[in-house]
């Protein structure tokens, strides 16, 4: 029932205290600045003896607060180091990337979801950087910054195995910047509105997406251009029936 009169210093204690995934206080992260120093009570006896009272309350709530975060954080950190793998490599070893790039998808509706997270590489490890973090020897035209934690690393045992290249239209926020490559269909939807079936440059044939086609006459101009062009004074109809009898011709299944 007291516990509402103590909230204010436990709320004090709370953002005053240094927190691991800030790396800073929260008082310091919203204000610029350290936060001022708690002066506890005077432990030397007041003549008024409500204030012996106060002063002794406050200093003993002051202590459990501090217990009680402590015992907060080793519980947090006991439970990270459940989940911690004790790896380490060495400079020069190879090691597979393992990376989840989100799409950055303006067009289609499901392009907001990550892709299903996959190992790239394998690439050298030519730094160790700190306990858990390792700098990779990526392709020169990579913007991606090189260096990553150990649980996105997994070391290659296997030799001469097939290298998986990183997304060359992946950016350093891990965004995948896709450019139309191809038109593989065309169809009417519920709206009226006509779709062209995408394939995307750089991306697998699974990452195909139905697009409106004024949405990517917006985005991607010269696209809608090359593909008039390549079915010049053909409807949409025919357009859809010569891609669709082009893509039986190589053995494409389209559904």
């Amino acid at each position: 029932k007291q516990w509402p009169k103590w909230l204010a210093w436990a709320e004090y204690w709370y953002n005053t205290n240094y927190h691991a995934s800030l790396k800073t206080t929260p008082f310091e992260a919203l204000y610029g600045r350290t936060p001022p120093v708690l002066v506890r009570g005077d432990t030397s006896l007041s003549t008024v003896d409500e204030v012996n009272k106060l002063t002794a309350e406050r200093n003993i709530m002051l202590r459990e607060l501090q217990e009680q975060l402590l015992r907060a954080q080793d519980l947090t950190r006991n439970q990270a180091n459940k989940h911690r793998r004790e790896v380490e490599y060495e400079v020069g070893d190879m090691v597979f990337l393992k990376i989840q790039p989100y799409k950055l998808k303006k067009l289609a509706k499901r392009l907001n979801q990550k892709l299903s997270p996959r190992y790239y590489g394998p690439y050298e490890v030519i730094q160790r950087i700190r306990v858990m973090a390792y700098k990779l020897k990526l392709p020169d035209d990579t913007i991606v910054h090189p260096v990553f934690h150990v649980s996105l690393l997994k070391k290659a045992v296997t030799p001469n195995v097939e290298p998986q290249p990183l997304p060359t239209c992946m950016n350093e926020d891990w965004y995948l910047e896709p450019t139309p490559e191809e038109a593989m269909d065309t169809r009417r939807n519920e709206y009226g509105e006509v779709e062209v079936l995408v394939k995307w440059k750089d991306l697998p044939a699974f990452e195909n997406s139905w697009e409106v086609a004024d949405k990517l006459r917006q985005e991607f101009p010269r696209f809608l251009i090359e593909v008039n062009e390549s079915f010049e004074g053909a409807g949409i109809d025919s357009y859809a029936r010569v891609c669709k009898r082009t893509h039986r011709q190589r053995g494409v299944d389209m559904h």
